[in-house]
Order: structure tokens, then sequence, then C-alpha cells
């Protein structure tokens, strides 16, 4: 059996994405996706397509609850283009009541 490696230094070919989602214990967004007021097109399209929990962000952003949000961006240094996913997702989340919690090293 070829056992999948995801860490930050290295890429390898995810063969059984069934595998590594139960793996991981990861929930689809498109069984969500009717729960969040008005998601990121690239969680529409599919593109962002597994989430852990964020069924309770969901539900916060719905009842207009306070929530916070945690990152790590920018581990790699400066900012930059790959960092515009996770950068929308911050966007999308502060138009709710998100408190923003930035973690640096």
């Amino acid at each position: 059996m070829n056992q999948s490696i995801i860490d930050p230094w290295s890429s390898k070919t995810i063969e059984n994405y069934e595998e590594t989602i139960n793996k991981f214990g990861i929930n689809r967004f498109k069984d969500i996706i009717d729960q969040v007021p008005e998601p990121h097109p690239l969680m529409k399209r599919g593109i962002i397509s597994g989430h852990r929990d964020f069924a309770k962000i969901a539900k916060a952003m719905r009842n207009n609850d306070e929530f916070a949000m945690m990152t790590g961006l920018m581990p790699s240094g400066e900012f930059h283009i790959g960092h515009k996913m996770v950068a929308d997702q911050i966007s999308l989340l502060s138009k709710s009541r998100c408190r923003s919690l930035r973690l640096r090293r």
C-alpha cells in the first residue's frame, strides 16, 4: 500500500482522495454549503472542498454570533500569491462577527 504523506515541505501525488479525507476527518463543504451565508465562490465551485467543524462557523455566521479565526498565515516568509486563498477566506469571515487572531513565529 502506497502511504500518502502530507506535510508543508514536500508534495506527493494523492491517488485515493477518499482515504485521505477519511484519514484526516475532513467533511465535504458540499454537505453544508447551503448553510454558509454568502459562501466564497471557490466553495461554491468545489475548489475548497473540505472542512473540519466549519458547520459551527456557519451557524455562528447565520446567528450573527461572535467567533474567532486563528491562522498561521505566512509560515513561508513574505506574503505571496500562494497565500491568496487563505487571505480570501479571512476576508470572507471578517465580514461576519469574526475576531481574527494571527500567529507569528
